[in-house]
């Protein structure tokens, strides 16, 4: 191969490809962690989804093991943006949280939240959001 007539070229080329990789890498790792944020976001909506209509139906006093078969796999993670929105639990039971719809996008959808002593359901309320 004949050598290149004019060097600068090579340099111009070697310059668009350090700058477009510069330029490219960050762009692309910030996309690639935005989808898997949105995947773990989704997956984590669909699994911590209670129903309206079951929430409706449960009542202070029925048996925590009757309850529980009825819950979602996963409950609802506070996240860093409520961090004092939601009450501490009371004292001697353990809450659960839980979201209405497993759409991620709306905003619209209430949080529910139930409480257990060690054996019965104790509370449920819908939070302020």
């Amino acid at each position: 191969r004949e050598k290149d007539a004019h060097p600068h070229r090579r340099v111009r080329r070697r310059t668009l490809w350090a700058i477009s990789t510069i330029v490219l890498v960050p762009v692309l790792t910030a996309m690639v962690g935005y989808g898997l944020l949105l995947a773990f976001t989704m997956s984590e909506a669909a699994n911590s989804t209670l129903d309206p209509e079951l929430f409706e139906r449960l009542r202070p006093g029925q048996e925590r093991a009757e309850v529980e078969a009825l819950l979602p796999d996963r409950e609802l993670h506070p996240g860093t943006h409520t961090p004092d929105a939601w009450p501490e639990d009371p004292e001697g039971q353990e809450c659960r949280y839980y979201r209405s719809s497993a759409d991620v996008v709306s905003g619209e959808d209430d949080r529910f939240r139930l409480c257990f002593d060690p054996d019965r359901l104790v509370s449920v309320e819908v939070l302020p959001w």
